[in-house]
């Protein structure tokens, strides 16, 4: 018994490691919500759960929702605590987690008219990717927190990856899920109603998810545009020319100078740009007054796999851009996972504050989205 809680009535349906208490509560107190980055120990110890629950199967993961339903236990499903909007902070005294990691159930129905694979809600992305990689196959959803989320936590936040430009989000992939629910039974039903909805409707246990073959090359593309009229226009006719390609992402003078996208070859000067952007970091005055320094260029990289239909597709020809090879593209490939988390380490080291805000607008009004918000940020100091 802990702080009230009759986990023992658990212990035979968890199994050993499937209960959690006492120290090391602390770890499970927050997300990657920025805002609580910054809390005092004071702050984390107030949210710190009483226990942790760490099911190894979708039947003890059932068990413990009728454990909490029949106590009245506020329960909080966990996947890897990599959600930046604090969904996975536990908000009353005495709340209980429940964390996925230990389900790991693994199954390819490769010889199925449309593969999938039947993963554990536990899988971290990275992990389950290079599983399916040494048999041939991958997934289609890629977020820039491959590494540190979980499949499960990828259907309860809706994610989209950064493949999405071809494939869509993680909805477009999934073909269904098993659910535990708070009567003690798990049920498999359409991920539908799980999209998004951040476990408050059962505690995701499997996700089934479509997979292709693993390519077998890449192409890398990189231009710089004199504005981003242009760099939108040549977007929209690489898509409609050859399709999607698996990456299209667009940079403007500020993201393409931090993100050392406007060099052809391998970066040189990654020290010397990292101890300038530290400056500037501590100066947010200095870097909104100097950005228009940078002028207006703004950066496309672009990477076409190897699959039908698009195996000889390639962007057609940029007008009025600077072609900068491959490199720029290579790097942000290699570097796609790791970018954020360290700009996020170096601005807090820094004494600044960071957070994301997401825009969706047509392609034509995006360059006017754009401006406003640079417009709204820039009295910031």
């Amino acid at each position: 018994m802990t702080a009230g809680l009759p986990l023992d009535e658990l212990y035979d349906d968890l199994g050993p490691g499937g209960i959690a208490t006492g120290a090391g509560m602390r770890v499970y107190a927050r997300d990657s919500w920025p805002q609580a980055l910054g809390w005092d120990d004071a702050r984390v110890a107030a949210h710190a759960p009483a226990a942790v629950l760490r099911p190894a199967t979708e039947e003890a993961a059932a068990a413990a929702l009728a454990w909490a339903s029949r106590h009245g236990v506020a329960l909080v499903p966990r996947g890897a605590g990599s959600g930046v909007l604090g969904a996975a902070i536990p908000s009353r005294a005495g709340a209980v987690v429940l964390d996925s990691a230990r389900l790991k159930g693994f199954e390819l129905r490769a010889d199925a008219e449309e593969p999938v694979v039947l993963a554990g809600a536990g899988w971290l992305g990275g992990e389950l990717e290079r599983r399916l990689d040494m048999l041939g196959w991958s997934l289609m959803n890629f977020p820039q927190s491959m590494e540190d989320s979980t499949v499960g936590g990828w259907i309860a936040t809706d994610a989209f990856g950064q493949l999405s430009t071809r494939y869509g989000g993680v909805r477009a992939q999934v073909r269904g899920v098993r659910v535990a629910d708070l009567d003690g039974t798990v049920r498999r039903e359409s991920a539908a109603p799980h999209l998004g909805a951040e476990g408050t409707l059962g505690a995701i246990a499997e996700v089934a998810l479509r997979v292709r073959r693993r390519p077998g090359s890449r192409r890398h593309y990189a231009y710089e545009f004199p504005g981003p009229e242009t760099a939108l226009e040549w977007a929209e006719e690489a898509m409609r020319k050859n399709g999607p390609p698996s990456v299209l992402r667009l940079y403007g003078p500020v993201d393409a100078f931090f993100n050392g996208l406007k060099r052809a070859g391998p970066s040189s000067s990654g020290a010397m740009r990292e101890r300038v952007e530290a400056l500037l970091l501590k100066r947010t005055g200095w870097l909104n007054a100097l950005a228009p320094l940078l002028g207006r260029k703004w950066v496309a990289v672009a990477v076409y796999e190897d699959e039908d239909p698009y195996r000889d597709a390639a962007p057609p020809p940029a007008r009025g851009a600077a072609d900068l090879g491959e490199g720029p593209s290579r790097r942000w490939w290699d570097r796609r996972y790791h970018l954020s988390k360290e700009r996020l380490e170096r601005t807090f080291a820094a004494g600044g504050f960071v957070d994301t805000a997401d825009f969706w607008a047509p392609l034509d009004l995006l360059p006017q989205v754009d401006e406003a918000v640079r417009a709204a940020i820039r009295p910031t100091p």
